[in-house]
């Protein structure tokens, strides 16, 4: 009977203390969860959630590394995912500025460290300047202020890469605390963040005026069709920060040589002629973009001979006149060019398409240029199904949508 008790009572102790036990690792994997969705909802807030967040602990004054630990990992997931884009430029900034802010708030060397180590970070990942130049700002004034000599190239950096930056006036000046809430929310460096700032791109409608082009099924001219996906390209370049410039906004007619003469006077980064094809063969579909070369097989010169107003017979004499224009054009640019852009259009287009693939033409208006130069056939308006398609406006957006990704591809930024 004794041996009885004794027995129960271990076994009561047993599940008493099995039972804390399980508590306890329930506990913890609660825990372990909702921290873990507690970061999944960081990582999917939108940019302006999370600017929206830090203000109102900012106004507060809170120095906490917890209340910030969130907002922070949301701007870091935001920043790797597109590291060169718009929003992934901001995100980078204000999650570089968010532990310069802790690290004054609470003179810690952890939070000098992470200054650092962030900085560098963007200025591995990132090829958009204006996070670039804040990073090197950021390194600059962490240096200087821990009396570390190397300061100094840091800031000899910023004024030789982003000479015209606010950050390299700031240092210049050196006077006045730098206000990165002031300066970052402003709508003139908000216009440098975007990824084709500085950038100087001219479109090319093909034909115009006296000049029809190409003539297709549903009454379509060429030239008609081309001025309105130029306008949509034009618009969608401009919201990326580039300065856009047309050879010609309306119905009119301008020669190959001033089209060419257009770029090179104003300094044009890239140049881009928009066509459409056509042929006898009803059946022929298709997108291409050409780059320039002297040389072409049959039924590249015929589209060339089109394009450049001439007869496939004459265009003998313009290949020998080529030769000497080609010495100075960018043809391993333009090429990549070329590529970038037809990729990007397939990526974008919703209707499968025949990708014609990127081929090499001796286009005059390509050779007159100075600059990286392109030809884009959007399609062949003499082809019913390709034709139809090419009057929907949804479908105009989507060939825009990749011809802009495809140059932000070139620069860099995608």
């Amino acid at each position: 009977m004794r041996v009885n008790e004794i027995l129960k009572n271990k076994i009561t102790s047993l599940k008493t203390v099995l039972h804390y036990k399980i508590n306890i690792f329930l506990t913890l994997i609660a825990a372990l969860i909702a921290v873990s969705a507690f970061q999944n909802v960081s990582y999917g807030l939108s940019y302006n959630t999370l600017y929206s967040q830090e203000k109102i602990l900012r106004s507060k004054n809170v120095a906490q590394y917890t209340k910030f630990k969130f907002i922070i990992a949301g701007y870091d997931s935001l920043f790797k995912k597109s590291p060169n884009s718009y929003k992934g430029a901001l995100a980078a900034i204000r999650m570089l500025d968010l532990y310069r802010y802790l690290s004054r708030k609470n003179h810690s060397l952890f939070f000098q460290d992470r200054v650092r180590q962030s900085a560098y970070e963007i200025i591995k990942y990132s090829k958009n300047g204006r996070a670039r130049a804040y990073s090197y700002f950021a390194i600059y004034d962490l240096y200087k202020k821990q009396k570390i000599s190397t300061y100094l190239l840091w800031k000899k950096k910023l004024l030789d890469e982003y000479p015209d930056s606010w950050e390299a006036k700031l240092v210049l000046k050196d006077k006045k605390k730098f206000s990165s809430k002031k300066l970052i929310f402003s709508a003139k460096y908000a216009d440098q963040l975007k990824p084709l700032s500085g950038k100087i791109i001219v479109i090319d409608p093909g034909h115009g005026g006296k000049d029809p082009g190409a003539s297709g099924y549903f009454g379509i001219k060429e030239k008609n069709l081309v001025l309105e996906i130029a306008k949509k390209l034009y618009r969608s370049l401009k919201k990326e920060g580039a300065t856009v410039l047309l050879t010609r906004s309306t119905d009119r007619f301008i020669t190959l040589e001033k089209r060419a003469e257009f770029a090179n006077r104003h300094h044009a980064d890239a140049f881009i002629s928009i066509h459409a094809n056509a042929s006898r063969n009803k059946k022929l579909s298709g997108i291409e973009t050409f780059f320039l070369t002297t040389k072409a097989d049959k039924k590249t010169l015929l589209i060339a001979s089109r394009e450049n107003g001439i007869t496939p017979a004459q265009m003998g004499v313009l290949q020998k006149i080529l030769v000497g224009l080609v010495q100075n054009a960018k043809i391993g640019r333009s090429s990549i060019l070329a590529k970038d852009i037809q990729e990007d259009i397939f990526k974008m287009l919703h209707t499968k398409r025949t990708n014609l693939g990127v081929r090499q033409a001796p286009f005059y208006v390509l050779a007159g240029t100075k600059v990286s130069s392109v030809l884009i056939e959007v399609g062949f308006i003499t082809n019913r199904n390709e034709a139809k398609l090419l009057l929907n406006k949804s479908y105009q957006e989507q060939i825009v949508s990749g011809i802009s990704d495809g140059v932000e591809k070139f620069f860099g930024y995608k």
